[in-house]
């Protein structure tokens, strides 16, 4: 369901099969474009309706990655430093790299010790100061949408904060319907 690819590469949609009962079958509309020269989260949807009429889609994330993301790495645990208008700091999340430009972070609201509020993602870094949560699903079955802070031009791009080196950080909101 998420993939990367550097920009440039040919894109081919490995496509997705579908099951009705104990049948394989093909989907019924495949919608979404993915533009290989320009980074970014794109998404393709695929969506089938059985012969009841009951619907069912799945996405798939493209991530496409500039060069320059390969420099970063962020692999480790981090503390939250916020929690809401506290200062006292929270949780820990623990980001695991995937791909190169994907990783996971296992608590992105960094929700310390309340495991109904603990909700992993994944997150695209598709250039060297920009990562990606895209709306995804989450274990309870609602949506995670991670948002900037300061309402930037994409509801899934974070915010980055520049500073002196190794001092530089991300900031988001995080809403996870369950």
């Amino acid at each position: 369901e998420f993939m990367t690819q550097m920009v440039g590469e040919t894109y081919t949609d490995p496509g997705v099969i579908v099951k009705i009962g104990d049948e394989d079958s093909e989907p019924d509309d495949i919608s979404g474009t993915v533009d290989i020269n320009t980074p970014g989260v794109y998404t393709i949807t695929y969506s089938k309706v059985n012969e009841d009429g009951y619907s069912a889609s799945a996405q798939r994330y493209v991530g496409i990655i500039d060069p320059s993301a390969l420099e970063n790495d962020f692999t480790g645990e981090y503390q939250r430093t916020l929690y809401g208008t506290n200062s006292t700091p929270a949780g820990f999340a623990v980001w695991t790299k995937i791909a190169d430009g994907l990783y996971t972070n296992n608590n992105v609201g960094g929700v310390d010790g309340r495991p109904e509020y603990i909700y992993e993602v994944y997150v695209f870094n598709v250039t060297d100061d920009k990562l990606i949560v895209p709306k995804q699903p989450n274990a309870l079955g609602g949506i995670i949408n991670c948002t900037s802070t300061s309402g930037g031009s994409a509801s899934d791009l974070i915010d980055f904060i520049e500073g002196p080196v190794g001092t530089e950080s991300y900031m988001w909101s995080v809403k996870g319907a369950g």
